[in-house]
C-alpha cells in the first residue's frame, strides 16, 4: 500500500478564487472581507471588529467609521459602507491566524459574545457568502490523478477552515462522508437551517440532529487539526469563558448537511444557537475553530485524536505533498509535530520516498525550511513555484 500524506494551506483555496468572488489568504483577510460589506451580516461583523481593537496596524479613519455605524445602529448610507470598505482596504496586511488567536485575550473585554467568537461569526460568513464559486476544474483534475493511483491511501492534512478540499473530495467516486471521513467521530448530522429571525423574546426553535449511518472511509481521510466551518461542538454547561474563549463540551461534533448529505456551511450568525440531540435538553452550539498555536492546548478528544492521526500518517508515508502551505510563525505548533515525527521515522531509518512542494513566487528559503522540517535534501524536493493551477495543469 502506498501512503501519501498531503499538507494543504489556504494557498491552495487562494488559487482557485475567481472574480467577483475573492478567498483570504493569511495575510489579506480584511481587505477581502472588504469586498463583501454590501452584506450586512458582514457589515456588522467587520465594525465590531474593529471597535474590539484586534489590530496591530490601527487606523483612525476605520475606527471613527466604525463607532459611528455601531451608534446609529441602523443601515447605513451607501457612502458610509463605501468609505469604511476604503478604509479597511487601505489597512496593512495582518495575518489572520494571529489576529484570530489576540481576539482570545480580547474576549472577556468585548461585548457579550466576546471578540473571538465575533471573529470566528466573520470567517463563517466569508466562506458562506462565497460557497462554491471557485475553478473546481484544476482541483479536480489534481485528485482524480491522485486517486487513481492503484493501491493507494490519503491523508489531507489541512489547516483551512474552509470546505473547498472537503467539496471536491466528497464529488469523486472515493467513498468519503462527513460521518467517517474526518478522522474523528461525528456521530450526528443537521440538515435544516435555524429561523432567519429571532422571535418569541429571543426564543429560537431548536434544531434536532439525527445519528449517522455510515462506515468508516479508510482509503481517503481529511484530517483538520484547526477545526472546521463545519464542525459544530456544544459548549459546556454551566458556561465557561477563559481566555481561549467559551469552552466547548468533549463532543459529540455536528456536522451540518444537505438532504443528500454533501457537506456545507451553516449559515447562521444568531447569538444563541440551540440543538436537541436525542435524549437530551437543547443545547448550545459553536463552530469549532482553533488558533493554530491553541490547538495544542486543546483538551477535546477529536481535537487530540486528528493529532494523533496525523502522527500515525507520517510514521507511514511513502510520500508528502506540500500544496499552498507557508508554514507561518504561527504555525510552530505543527512544525514541532512533524518534526517528532520525522525524527521517530530516522531512528528507524525510514526514508521518503519524495516529497513535493507545490506554492507561487515563494523564496528559496521556503523550500529550504521545508527540506529540513522534513528530514530530506533540498536539491531532492519536487518544487513547483508557478502555483496550483499551473501545476494542475501540468499533470
Amino acid at each position: 500500500m502506498h501512503r501519501i500524506v498531503y499538507f494543504v494551506g489556504a494557498g491552495l483555496t487562494k488559487s482557485l478564487e475567481i472574480a467577483d468572488w475573492p478567498v483570504p489568504m493569511m495575510w489579506d483577510f480584511v481587505s477581502v472581507m472588504a469586498h463583501y460589506l454590501d452584506d450586512n451580516v458582514a457589515l456588522a461583523t467587520m465594525v465590531d471588529l474593529e471597535r474590539a481593537d484586534l489590530y496591530v496596524s490601527k487606523s483612525s479613519e476605520a475606527r471613527e467609521l466604525a463607532e459611528t455605524m455601531f451608534a446609529k445602529s441602523a443601515n447605513p448610507e451607501p457612502a458610509a459602507r463605501a468609505a469604511f470598505k476604503q478604509a479597511l482596504e487601505r489597512r496593512n496586511p495582518e495575518s489572520i491566524e494571529a489576529v484570530l488567536e489576540r481576539s482570545l485575550g480580547a474576549s472577556a473585554n468585548f461585548s457579550a459574545q466576546g471578540a473571538h467568537q465575533r471573529f470566528r461569526y466573520a470567517i463563517n460568513r466569508l466562506f458562506t457568502l462565497v460557497g462554491w464559486n471557485v475553478r473546481w476544474a484544476p482541483l479536480e483534475r489534481f485528485l482524480q490523478k491522485q486517486f487513481h493511483k492503484h493501491e493507494a491511501e490519503h491523508t489531507f492534512i489541512s489547516f483551512n477552515y474552509d470546505l473547498i478540499l472537503d467539496h471536491a473530495v466528497q464529488q469523486l467516486p472515493v467513498d468519503w462522508r462527513p460521518a467517517t471521513g474526518y478522522g474523528i467521530e461525528i456521530p450526528f448530522y443537521v440538515t435544516d437551517d435555524l429561523p432567519l429571525t429571532e422571535g418569541n423574546g429571543g426564543h429560537i426553535e431548536s434544531v434536532s440532529a439525527a445519528q449517522f449511518v455510515g462506515r468508516r472511509t479508510s482509503r481517503v481521510q481529511i484530517l483538520k487539526p484547526h477545526g472546521s466551518l463545519n464542525w459544530l461542538v456544544p459548549y459546556r454547561t454551566p458556561y465557561e469563558q477563559p481566555r481561549e474563549g467559551l469552552r466547548f463540551k468533549d463532543g459529540p461534533v455536528i456536522v451540518p448537511v444537505t438532504a443528500d448529505g454533501a457537506v456545507r456551511y451553516w449559515p447562521s450568525t444568531h447569538s444563541f444557537q440551540p440543538v436537541s440531540l436525542p435524549g437530551e435538553l437543547p443545547t448550545e452550539i459553536g463552530i469549532c475553530l482553533l488558533a493554530p498555536s491553541s490547538a495544542k492546548r486543546s483538551e477535546l478528544p477529536f481535537i487530540k485524536r486528528s493529532r494523533e492521526m496525523e502522527m500515525e500518517a507520517l510514521a507511514n508515508a511513502d510520500e508528502i505533498f506540500v500544496i499552498g502551505w507557508s508554514v507561518p510563525e504561527t504555525d510552530l505548533d505543527q512544525a514541532d509535530l512533524i518534526s517528532t515525527a520525522m525524527r521517530a521515522r530516522a531512528k528507524q531509518r525510514r526514508s521518503m520516498e519524495r516529497v513535493t512542494v507545490v506554492n507561487q513566487g515563494a523564496a528559496p528559503d521556503y523550500f529550504q525550511r521545508l527540506a529540513e522540517l522534513f528530514s530530506v535534501d533540498a536539491a531532492s524536493l519536487y518544487c513547483h513555484n508557478a502555483g496550483f493551477v499551473d501545476f494542475a495543469a501540468g499533470i
